[in-house]
């Protein structure tokens, strides 16, 4: 978990156990917006529009390309060739971009019918589901060399989190969480304790979410818990 607030770049690791532990690591990215992994390394998107390659212990390895504007969300190709970018403002406002892993060349791909996109994720059909502030969730074919999209899914607005659950997108909002059927498209909705959900990312089979007041929080088995408060930060 990589924590930014104000000029203060932390990172904690949590064990089987669920101890959490400060590890210090990343401290060197200057305001962390978005990050992914692939091929053994970490990706972090900043606020001033790089894209910085670090080891996994947080040692940087050096910048993978100058996007030119806030690295807002991150997504790896499932082939894992290529590194996905959204960019809500700037210059490059309501753009999807994408660069080759290999040697980042590549550049502005989704470029109309964006509204402040947030997060995105790649789904079990391989499309490009890209999560707009204004409502909608616009699902992309993202295999050939212009975008395809393929249709648009109401979620009722969300802030920055997305997650394909399955056959289900996961959507965090302050305080809901949504779920939209991939088939059918139908939405079920229910309360949650979070505040703007930032973030969302599923691992060791849990759902966690990290939301604007440095809370994280697991979701199992349909139920949500508060695992750690790592400060007034953004996660």
């Amino acid at each position: 978990l990589v924590v930014h607030e104000k000029d203060r770049t932390e990172t904690w690791s949590v064990s089987d156990a669920g101890a959490w532990t400060k590890t210090g690591a990343f401290g060197s990215c200057a305001q962390p917006m978005s990050a992914a992994y692939a091929g053994g390394v970490v990706y972090l998107g900043t606020a001033d529009g790089r894209i910085v390659k670090h080891a996994p212990d947080g040692t940087e390895l050096g910048l993978f390309v100058n996007v030119g504007a806030r690295c807002d969300a991150l997504a790896v190709s499932p082939d894992g060739r290529w590194l996905y970018v959204a960019t809500a403002f700037g210059e490059k406002k309501n753009h999807v971009s994408r660069y080759r892993l290999a040697d980042g060349t590549g550049g502005a791909y989704i470029t109309g019918g964006l509204s402040t996109p947030r997060s995105i994720a790649f789904g079990p059909d391989d499309c490009l589901y890209v999560c707009n502030r204004g409502g909608t969730v616009g699902v992309y074919d993202v295999s050939g060399e212009r975008p395809l999209r393929r249709a648009n899914l109401s979620s009722g607005g969300t802030m920055g989190g997305l997650l394909v659950d399955g056959t289900q997108l996961c959507l965090p909002f302050s305080r809901t969480l949504r779920r939209v059927d991939l088939a059918s498209g139908a939405v079920t909705r229910r309360k949650a304790s979070f505040a703007n959900c930032f973030r969302a990312v599923k691992a060791a089979g849990n759902i966690w979410y990290a939301d604007y007041d440095g809370r994280l929080w697991t979701e199992k088995d349909g139920a949500l818990s508060e695992k750690a408060q790592v400060g007034k930060a953004t996660c």
